[in-house]
């Protein structure tokens, strides 16, 4: 076992230990639950800082917004709930300790999505993380469903498609390939999350 410190712009270092021989641990692929929803937590979400899909420098695009990666950053005592339960659902999930690397939302509105991708970088893949990383998505808002376009996740490899419900909550490997699109007149409101297992 290897010691390394992950180090986040404008945060505090963890420490954790790799095994460069450990498997997925996700219970099922994807592992998927569920939390309720608080009105609160969307409507402090809305209060937030928050940058258009279509100046963001990467996937997502199209008519929303979306935070930075830190949102868990932000003291509303809504987030701070829904990170203590999201959490232990990860946790749950991965059968170990948990380490959150970024989190963000994304309001996806009519003509906006996600094109295919992983979240994966060059630190992942040089200190063998990878095979430790995973992605969650939770439902805060699914938006209007009774369209041609109403933000269905396709995982791929192999094809699995999910049409979330409120309170949805999604993990898979960071690893595996992913997109949306949304074309309905109500917004479409997630949480996302990276993180790692720590063993």
């Amino acid at each position: 076992l290897e010691k390394t410190m992950l180090k986040e712009k404008n945060r505090e270092s963890a420490t954790f230990e790799i095994n460069p021989n450990l498997n997925q641990k996700l219970t099922s692929n994807p592992f998927i639950s569920y939390r309720k929803v608080e009105p609160e937590i969307i409507n402090d979400l809305y209060k937030m800082n928050s940058t258009k899909l279509d100046e963001t420098p990467d996937i997502r695009y199209g008519n929303g917004r979306c935070s930075d990666y830190e949102l868990f950053e932000n003291n509303y005592p809504s987030l701070k709930r829904v990170e203590e339960d999201l959490t232990n659902i990860m946790m749950q999930a991965v059968k170990s300790e948990v380490f959150i690397m970024e989190s963000f939302f994304n309001i996806l509105r009519k003509g906006s999505g996600l094109t295919s991708h992983r979240h994966l970088n060059n630190f992942d893949k040089f200190l063998r993380l990878d095979i430790q990383k995973y992605s969650l998505t939770y439902y805060l808002s699914v938006g209007d469903q009774a369209c041609s376009e109403p933000g269905i996740l396709t995982l791929e490899n192999p094809i699995k498609k999910i049409l979330p419900s409120e309170g949805t909550i999604v993990i898979f490997p960071a690893s595996r390939w992913h997109s949306a699109v949304y074309g309905g007149n109500i917004d479409r409101l997630m949480i996302g999350i990276n993180f790692y297992s720590l063993i």
